[in-house]
């Protein structure tokens, strides 16, 4: 399983985020276009997700897809989705 895969739903604890950061780690590792990706570029991918994500949650409650994470309070799912989604955001 990759970190694309990955059921950031499961990400509860300090070791699931633990977990789901070493399979980004690995698909980083094997994947040219994140390794072409700067520092400076993945944190701004961060900030992009992030000024959207009410939008984000409006639509996964929309489209009823189960994902429940309030983007409003903190939460190592959270984490794990800004995490992921940066690696993909423009």
């Amino acid at each position: 399983m990759d970190a694309g895969d990955f059921d950031t739903r499961t990400v509860q604890t300090r070791h699931d985020l633990m977990q789901f950061v070493a399979m980004l780690a690995v698909d980083a590792s094997a994947n040219p276009a994140l390794q072409a990706l700067t520092l400076a570029e993945y944190l701004q991918a961060m900030v992009a997700w992030l000024e959207s994500a009410e939008s984000w949650q409006r639509n996964m409650r929309r489209f009823d897809t189960g994902i429940t994470v309030d983007v409003e309070i903190p939460s190592w799912e959270l984490f794990a989705r800004l995490l992921r989604a940066a690696t993909t955001y423009e």
